[in-house]
């Protein structure tokens, strides 16, 4: 099911998404806010092992002088369910011109990168990854 934004920020714009239980997976609620230009500014997903809320950011300004819009550059998990620190993780968005999407990035902290890939790729040995 999904719901619509009725009234207050955003309005139009999808406010929750509800998954049902399937033989695929267990069921899932996404609910999304929205700041006063109608920009989404977080998305909590409620599973049944907890809460996880991502952070919109870094607007860039897309479309025509008739038709513009604006698209986030920078989605942020944030600690701790319905937490309001940002973490180390990180997904990063590139658009043309007219908002469709060309590029998309996963970061996260050079700790965890260095336990998935055995080494440590942030040392003056590989040059800087992160920066």
């Amino acid at each position: 099911m999904i719901s619509y934004q009725a009234t207050g920020n955003g309005i139009g714009n999808v406010s929750e998404v509800d998954q049902s239980a399937s033989s695929t997976g267990p069921g899932y609620s996404v609910y999304y806010s929205y700041n006063s230009a109608g920009d989404r500014t977080q998305s909590e997903y409620s599973t049944p092992n907890g809460i996880i809320t991502w952070q919109y950011g870094d607007y860039a300004e897309v479309g025509t002088a008739d038709k513009p819009g604006s698209v986030p550059q920078t989605l942020t998990k944030l600690s701790g369910g319905l937490g309001t620190s940002l973490t180390a993780e990180e997904m990063d968005y590139q658009y043309d011109s007219t908002g469709r999407l060309t590029a998309q990035w996963h970061l996260i902290d050079a700790f965890r990168l260095k336990l998935l890939l055995g080494q440590d790729f942030c040392s003056s040995q590989h040059g800087s990854i992160l920066s």
